[in-house]
């Protein structure tokens, strides 16, 4: 017997109230809201289809080791939704004041985990640990509508493709900042869940990839500003996102057996379907 196609999936992954309510204005609009699915204990906002795919978004805690943080929630989500793609969309702290701006939006080529490291008997730090290259296929799209949108759209963000740094602290000192500066010259910005995202993704052979724009400069984040910030980064990032999955299908559908249960196939409209059904 034939097989059908089902949209294949991409987990699109949150750590902050401002980050989750860009991603549900951009995709849903604004005050609506998406159907939500509980597989193994852990609920998620089912967003819809686009750019061929169906779209799954989860929320973590911050940083990557604790619960409920990046490694736990992407584990879950592969096992829960088979994806093809993990995506982290939301807010970074930027490097370099005097060539970058807030709002700036990074995009990983590679991540490097700033915590592994070896103290040497002076004091100095010498790190540790490869630089995972980011889905090729992820890149190149946003790189291509990154092209498309600068030479076409009138307020699309500054996009910078580069190193991202990822670790298990919130940097807000400025000493600490430029010591990974220093560490890790070629760094374009950092966060805190990219580590368990990557891990995870890489181990199950999934493609991932960074996607966060500048809200701070890793000192004095306790600024009259601090949520105007956030939240022009968090929308910065969420557009970039968008326009990514505007286009035409990303990835192909895989192919279903007859008799697959509902659990394993997600047969939603797409989003349009959707939001006039509301």
């Amino acid at each position: 017997a034939k097989g059908m196609s089902t949209a294949p999936t991409i987990i699109l992954v949150t750590t902050n109230e401002h980050e989750d309510k860009a991603l549900l204005d951009a995709f849903l609009g604004a005050g609506r809201t998406a159907p939500q699915e509980t597989r193994g204990s852990v609920t998620y906002n089912v967003l819809g289809r686009f750019g061929g795919c169906l779209l799954v978004h989860t929320i973590c805690e911050m940083g990557s080791g604790s619960i409920g943080a990046s490694q736990q929630r992407v584990s879950q989500a592969i096992q829960h939704w088979i994806p093809k793609a993990v995506i982290a969309v939301g807010i970074a702290f930027g490097l370099n004041e005097s060539k970058q701006k807030i709002g700036d939006v990074l995009v990983s080529t590679h991540i490097q985990d700033y915590e592994l490291g070896r103290v040497n008997k002076n004091g100095t730090i010498t790190p540790r640990g490869d630089k995972p290259r980011a889905s090729d296929t992820l890149g190149n799209r946003f790189r291509q509508i990154d092209l498309k949108k600068k030479r076409s759209a009138q307020s699309w963000p500054k996009v910078r493709f580069g190193l991202i740094l990822s670790g298990q602290k919130l940097v807000d000192n400025l000493d600490y900042r430029e010591s990974l500066k220093e560490l890790f010259s070629e760094a374009i910005g950092g966060e805190m869940e990219a580590v368990g995202v990557y891990s995870i993704a890489s181990a199950a052979k999934v493609d991932w990839i960074v996607v966060k724009a500048i809200c701070d400069w890793g000192h004095e984040k306790s600024n009259a500003k601090k949520d105007a910030y956030q939240k022009l980064a968090a929308k910065n990032a969420v557009k970039m996102l968008k326009a990514a999955f505007k286009g035409d299908d990303l990835y192909e559908a895989s192919s279903v057996v007859p008799g697959t249960s509902e659990k394993e196939v997600v047969a939603l409209p797409r989003r349009d379907d959707y939001i006039a059904q509301q």
